[in-house]
């Protein structure tokens, strides 16, 4: 007997965002992360609590330090400095418009949670800062569920970003997982996106993914995160299925250029952007600067394996 589907929310038949035409209306997918999707268990690798629950066994031993300003793990996590120039280009490869920085103005960890804050000020010749964060050769992952749990910044302007990009450093040969975007004037949604050779944010096609509403993004937390089976992807809010991506229901003998997530393992960016070709698409309302506190808390962040799916490695 077929599992019942669920068409998603239907107020959005179709809208192109940079470049990708995302539709929550047409796509049916279960409504509901379980064991049944994947594996009889998921087992838990690896996580950063950004200072409590620590974990044993497998987990990273994570600092101690739980007060303001208090220093992120760097056993996991590298900070990337600038405006771009010397990784991706002037603009991140995106034009956007921040400087990213290691200050305390802009990340903090204290009371169990991670903060990136993006400011508007005059620095280094950038109008913005903010900060960027990589788990690249410390912590890499292949196969599995990445979340974290997180509570977003609003205002028209910011792009906050939680993703996944391959250690082969070939984009966009090597593959992008964007488990979570939102760009504030678009409020309420949440963004999913595989980027692949042949369908990616620097083509007029732009990426495959889908979005789902969370109304309460910027007071709650919410858990944003990815399945990642050898064959497929699964995109959800809260436990909540929004879109799936399995290449080989679309095509008999799917390539590289559609599938190259089982070529190589990817690492963790955190990140908040201002403006930029899709963030800034509707332009920067800098008044929100005055208004909201433009940033990304993170609760944590959790890689699992299940045993069913290590072996596919």
């Amino acid at each position: 007997e077929d599992e019942p589907v669920v068409p998603i929310e239907p107020q959005y038949p179709e809208t192109i965002e940079n470049g990708t035409p995302y539709t929550n209306e047409t796509t049916k997918v279960k409504t509901t992360v379980d064991d049944e999707n994947v594996a009889s268990k998921w087992n838990l690798q690896w996580s950063d609590e950004f200072g409590v629950e620590e974990f044993t066994g497998n987990k990273l031993t994570g600092h101690n330090t739980d007060g303001p300003g208090s220093a992120l793990e760097r056993a996991a996590w590298t900070y990337m400095i600038g405006n771009g120039s010397g990784y991706s280009g002037a603009g991140w490869g995106n034009n956007e418009k921040q400087y990213y920085t290691d200050r305390t103005e802009n990340i903090q960890v204290g009371g169990g949670e991670l903060r990136i804050t993006a400011l508007k000020e005059n620095y280094r010749n950038s109008k913005y800062t903010s900060a960027r964060i990589i788990t690249r050769n410390k912590v890499t992952l292949k196969y599995g569920k990445v979340e974290a749990r997180i509570k977003l910044p609003q205002g028209r302007g910011t792009w906050p970003a939680f993703w996944l990009l391959s250690s082969n450093g070939n984009w966009p040969a090597g593959g992008e997982i964007d488990i979570m975007e939102a760009v504030g004037y678009r409020p309420n949604l949440a963004f999913g996106t595989a980027h692949t050779k042949d369908r990616n944010g620097g083509m007029d096609q732009g990426g495959r993914g889908s979005f789902t509403t969370v109304p309460t993004m910027y007071s709650d937390y919410h858990i944003y995160g990815v399945e990642w089976l050898p064959d497929g992807l699964r995109f959800y809010v809260d436990d909540n299925i929004y879109y799936e991506y399995f290449p080989a229901k679309q095509v008999e003998c799917p390539t590289t250029n559609m599938w190259p997530f089982s070529d190589s393992t990817f690492y963790i960016i955190l990140n908040v952007a201002i403006g930029g070709q899709w963030g800034g698409a509707a332009g920067i309302d800098d008044t929100i600067f005055d208004t909201y506190d433009i940033s990304m808390y993170v609760d944590y962040v959790r890689y699992y394996e299940a045993e069913e799916i290590k072996g596919f490695r």
